[in-house]
């Protein structure tokens, strides 16, 4: 369909892996972070974390306007209590993907916490874990 920027998408979500989730029949692919693929090292865990932290409350996307592979793309937050978060960020600070700043900057900061702290995919210093092109073109060096 076409790309459905300024409109807010929401409602129950299905998982579908670390980095995308499906809100009623809406594909929505969380912008600036990438998690492995679900046959990678990583990536079934990362869809298991997304799909817990999500659990059974409603989704509300906000997409971009563009969209990769037939999937809108977009920032996606949970309301769970008084507390709202954003999932693409709660996924880069518990170190499940890799931030993208090719797309976006916000979650490089997240991405290099989660990375000292060996959390996540960083446990085992990100072993196995092959960073898509796509994020690889702009992202910063990192030490060590």
């Amino acid at each position: 369909g076409a790309p459905q920027a300024g409109r807010t998408i929401e409602g129950p979500s299905r998982v579908t892996d670390g980095d995308t989730l499906r809100v009623g029949a809406i594909q929505v692919r969380l912008k600036g972070i990438a998690a492995p693929e679900l046959d990678q090292p990583g990536g079934r865990e990362a869809a298991a974390t997304l799909g817990r932290m999500i659990g059974a409350a409603p989704v509300k996307c906000r997409p971009t306007g563009e969209q990769t592979w037939r999937r809108e793309v977009g920032w996606c937050v949970l309301s769970a209590g008084t507390a709202t978060f954003e999932l693409n960020r709660e996924m880069a600070r518990l170190g499940w993907v890799a931030s993208c700043p090719r797309y976006s900057r916000r979650y490089v900061a997240e991405e290099m916490l989660a990375r000292n702290a060996g959390r996540g995919l960083w446990a085992s210093d990100g072993a196995g874990y092959v960073l898509p092109g796509y994020c690889r073109a702009a992202r910063p060096a990192t030490g060590g």
